[in-house]
């Protein structure tokens, strides 16, 4: 079998990170917890997470978008990640995190890691098509090409509209076929 030609389109901050043409979703979330597609850092945004977290430490989902942010921020990957883990120590059964955590783990290039948690955010949740697509997407960098397949496929059941995933899936196909 050939080798998989890079994925087109998988939303988020990982593409620029891992040197692929692969960006990870986030998804879309309720609650205020996504802070899906940010491509700059509000001025003073980590400052107003920061001052939440400071008077409501319990607050998970403030964890969640003060990763989110920092993950987009040069040099902050790290401290991305330990906003996710905190968060999670708080609220273990939120996807979203989960699969936020996947992305960053990805960007760092610990692909298992990040398939462990994509994992979980399927377990928690399994109409997750974001989820199902990034680990998609993790498993095609491990050359696991029919679980990838089979994620994108997942991922356009749960919502056939999902442009990236169907970008993905076809890739995955021409190059099954190659």
């Amino acid at each position: 079998m050939a080798t998989a030609a890079p994925l087109e389109s998988i939303s988020g901050p990982a593409a620029a990170a891992s040197g692929n043409v692969v960006d990870l979703d986030q998804g879309e979330t309720g609650g205020g917890v996504g802070t899906a597609h940010l491509r700059g850092v509000a001025p003073g945004g980590i400052a107003h997470y920061q001052e939440a977290l400071r008077l409501e430490p319990g607050f998970a989902e403030a964890y969640i978008n003060l990763g989110n942010v920092l993950q987009n921020v040069p040099g902050r990957l790290n401290d991305a990640i330990a906003q996710y883990e905190h968060a999670l120590r708080l609220r273990p059964d939120i996807a979203e995190a989960h699969n936020d955590l996947g992305i960053a783990l990805g960007s760092d290039g610990r692909t298992s890691a990040a398939i462990t948690q994509y994992e979980e955010a399927i377990r928690l949740e399994p109409g997750f098509a974001e989820a199902h697509n990034n680990l998609g997407a993790a498993l095609t960098l491990i050359h696991r090409p029919t679980d990838a397949i089979r994620e994108f496929r997942k991922a356009l059941e749960l919502k056939p509209d999902y442009a990236d995933a169907r970008r993905n899936l076809e890739v995955m196909l021409q190059a099954a076929q190659q």
